[in-house]
């Protein structure tokens, strides 16, 4: 049943679909396997893998155009420009 789950896990079955196989004993058997480092592992690889570079790249591009925006902004109006008001524009901490 562990190679089972494993697979389920790596094919991107939802886990609630899992829990309502009727291979379970009880719901605590089902927890037995859904925490087995086994089952954690493979879920670790997955969402690993679904962080792909060029989501990463198009983020990391993404928010280096708002601070261009902002920092655009803040010449045009004449705002003084320093870290703490282009992190309260960006509504982030320092």
């Amino acid at each position: 049943m562990l190679n089972l789950f494993t697979f389920a896990i790596r094919d991107g079955t939802n886990i609630n679909i899992i829990r309502k196989w009727s291979i379970w004993g009880n719901y605590q058997e089902f927890l037995t396997y859904r925490y087995h480092q086994v089952v954690l592992a493979a879920e670790k690889r997955k969402s690993i893998k679904q962080k792909t570079p060029s989501m990463e790249r198009e983020n990391k591009e993404n928010q280096l155009k708002e601070v261009e925006d902002i920092l655009k902004h803040f010449l045009d109006n004449e705002i003084e420009i320093t870290i703490k008001n282009v992190c309260s524009e960006l509504k982030v901490s320092p």
